[in-house]
Formats: C-alpha cells, structure tokens, sequence
C-alpha cells in the first residue's frame, strides 16, 4: 500500500512540475497606468473606406465541415480550430490558440504558425501579456476571446489587435468600453462559435478587392463593423427571409471639424452614439442617418445601430 501511495505522489508531482514549468519561462512585467486617449487631433478610421468594398467576414467552426450557408457565398471564411491551423479556399489561414484551464483565449488570423507554449492554470495579466507577445510574430491579426480577461487585465494588455465584442453567445461591449476607455486603439471583432448553420454573429470588413491583405489591413485599422442577429434569426434563415444583402450597409462616417456623421444605405430604427465608459450621449430614431458634434472631454465616439427587425 505504501508503494502504491508512493508512486501515486511521484507521478502526482511530475505532472504538477510539468503544469508548472511553463511558469518559470515567464518575464514579469510591469503595467504603465492607463492613459485615456487625448490631443488636439480626431481620427477617424472610416476615412479612406470604399463604398462598395463592404465584405462579411465570418468567424466559425462549423462552417468549415459543411456548405456555405444560403447567401453568403461573397462572403470571406476564417476557420479556427484548437491549436491547429485551418486553411481552405476563400479563407486565411487561422487557429484558436489555449489550452489552459480557465479558456482563456486568443484567435490568431493569418498564422504562420502553432505556438505550443501556454501557462496552464492561473494566468496574471503578466503571463496573458507574455502569451501575446509570443503570438504576434507569427499572426497578422491577433483576437482576444471572450470570456477570458477581466476587466483589470483589460485595462493594461496592449499588443493584441483585436477584442471579440460577440460570438453568438454572449456580447463583451462593456469590455470593449473598458479598453477603449484606457487608451488601447483596440478594435472589435463579431465572430459565431454556435454549433449552428446560421450566423449569428459577424464582421464586415472594408476589402474593395476582396484578398488578404485588404482584410488583414481593414482588421488591424478598424474599417470594419460588427454585425448581430437576432434570436429570431434562425427561423427567418429557415424562412429564406434572412438575406444578407438586405441589410443596411454603411455608406460614410464623415468627420468635419468636430461633426461626426453616420450614413447608412437605408432607414433604420435607431443610431446611439456612445463616448468613454459606454455612456449614450446621443439617440436618434427613424433615419438613415445621425450626427454629433464632438466634445473636448469625448475620448472617443462609437456608434451602434438597431435595425427595424
């Protein structure tokens, strides 16, 4: 019994050793305070958009082993599976990286290839720095999945260039606020990892010519928009209502002198303007489109439409 307990400790602590090993490879870093973005200048990432260059990018596992869903045939793929890069026609090359206890998570778009290195148990915002640091030079684009990062860990991580703000199953807007809020030119990324046909949940991303590059560049500068259906989307896909071209698309965001404009190709049911710690500043109702008159203590502006399904 005694060398059976014994054997059962030694095998208990190899593993614990291994578990830990990652640990002692890994730097201590040490966080600047947040600083909230300012200065005399606006920029606006819409700028240099094309009109017609709007194409839908999605994000999915399941997508990958079937057919493309009914009326996304223009559209481009990224196919994320657990540490293993996916690359198919009409896709980039991606995986999701993680494989510690606590999901914590990053999707990595136009891989080069696997990092086989993460820290298995409790990760500080330290070892989650390290981790994309790792990433990027061997990622054109670097995504942040939620859940996985706290709201603390938020306000420091830098490096990365993404944040999944919804994946069909939940929504990370107060996040995305958090980041935005501490000064990290951060921008978002809506993706679908629901074991569904239909997606929920996607980008649009600005690629007048729809390759690579245009994507990558639309992705890293923030010309692109997140787009979410809605629970009923299901049965209006089911229904052949749900088309894709149908939707309104984003025309112009406009900025002149400190007057934000949004424009979209029709009426929708409202455009809310929204500035620092996602406080709504300004509703406007049944149009097509919105202004705001940016103010000096306006860190940042970002908009959400609803449409009238």
């Amino acid at each position: 019994m005694k060398k059976i307990f014994k054997i059962v400790v030694v095998v208990a602590a190899v593993i614990l050793g291994l578990l830990l090993l990652p640990y002692f490879f890994a730097p201590v870093y040490k966080f600047e305070k947040p600083t909230p973005f300012e200065g005399e200048k606006l920029f606006n990432p819409y700028q240099n958009m094309s009109v017609s260059g709007w194409l839908a990018l999605l994000v999915d596992e399941k997508v990958a082993k079937n057919q493309t869903p009914v009326g996304w045939q223009d559209g481009y793929y990224v196919y994320a599976e657990p540490q293993k890069i996916v690359k198919y026609s009409n896709s980039m090359p991606a995986y999701t990286h993680g494989f510690n206890f606590f999901k914590t998570r990053q999707l990595c778009i136009g891989s080069a290839e696997v990092l086989w290195i993460d820290l298995p148990l409790y990760q500080t915002a330290g070892h989650k720095q390290w981790i994309i640091d790792r990433l990027l030079p061997f990622n054109d684009v670097v995504v942040l999945e939620n859940p996985g990062y706290a709201y603390n860990d938020l306000t420091r991580l830098s490096n990365y260039h993404l944040l999944e703000i919804s994946n069909g199953k939940t929504t990370s807007l107060a996040q995305w606020d958090t980041v935005l809020s501490a000064g990290h030119r951060v921008y978002m990324l809506s993706d679908n990892r629901l074991n569904s046909d239909v997606p929920t949940s996607f980008s649009m991303v600005n690629a007048p010519n729809r390759n690579q590059d245009e994507i990558v560049h639309a992705l890293k500068n923030g010309i692109s928009y997140g787009v979410n259906f809605p629970s009923k989307g299901r049965a209006l896909h089911d229904k052949q209502e749900m088309k894709p071209d149908e939707l309104p698309v984003l025309q112009k965001v406009n900025l002149s002198d400190d007057s934000l404009t949004i424009v979209l190709s029709k009426e929708v049911a409202a455009i809310r303007f929204i500035r620092q710690g996602g406080e709504v500043i300004k509703t406007v109702t049944a149009t097509d489109s919105a202004c705001y008159a940016i103010q000096p203590h306006d860190q940042y502006i970002r908009t959400e439409v609803d449409c009238k399904d």
